[in-house]
């Protein structure tokens, strides 16, 4: 839970240095780790006084970090939607900017069914994107197979950029990427 608020508050202050002020927020979250990433920077910028919504991938389990996050955003009365292939997402054109948290590095096969609808969907959104650690469904270590890919304008890595970033083929989906240090040992990275 100490390093996904670390990489948070990185995420965060990014945002606030880098995004207008009268912003407003759509933050997609996984069930895993990238997803309480996502929670824990839909926390901060209420805190902080933004509009935001939070839409959560339908499941039953949740990393345990993640479920700590999840509850802190419950006991502060953020209400959560759940993503299904229905959603509309709330973007209000160049005023809105939509977090990707679906699935970080933990991408173990192309995302496919509701997963690749709400991709679809975010892509589709007239609306910056910013994309937690690596745009989901890009493989971190390899070459994309055609499979759904968010198009990130802003990709924030931690500690490291991940190989694919550096793939002329990617561009696409990583757009400008910023490498956020969260205090990880050089030897762990």
């Amino acid at each position: 839970v100490e390093l996904m608020e670390r990489a948070a508050t990185e995420v965060t202050n990014w945002l606030l240095g880098e995004m207008p002020y009268d912003t407003s927020y759509i933050i997609c979250c996984g069930r895993g780790n990238n997803g309480g990433d996502g929670l824990a920077v839909a926390r901060n910028l209420r805190r902080c006084g933004f509009e935001l919504s939070v839409w959560l991938t339908e499941g039953s389990r949740f990393t345990e970090d993640t479920a700590t996050q999840y509850q802190e955003l419950i006991e502060e009365g953020v209400l959560i939607n759940v993503l299904t292939p229905e959603t509309v997402l709330p973007v209000k054109a160049s005023k809105t900017v939509i977090i990707d948290a679906l699935i970080g590095t933990g991408l173990s096969r192309p995302p496919e069914g509701v997963l690749a609808d709400i991709i679809y969907k975010i892509n589709a959104a007239p609306c910056t994107r910013v994309s937690i650690d690596v745009p989901s469904g890009l493989p971190v270590d390899n070459l994309h197979r055609g499979q759904a890919v968010v198009q990130a304008h802003y990709t924030l890595s931690f500690q490291a950029p991940k190989l694919s970033f550096l793939l002329p083929e990617h561009e696409v989906f990583v757009g400008k990427w910023k490498v956020l240090p969260i205090g990880l040992h050089p030897e762990f990275t």
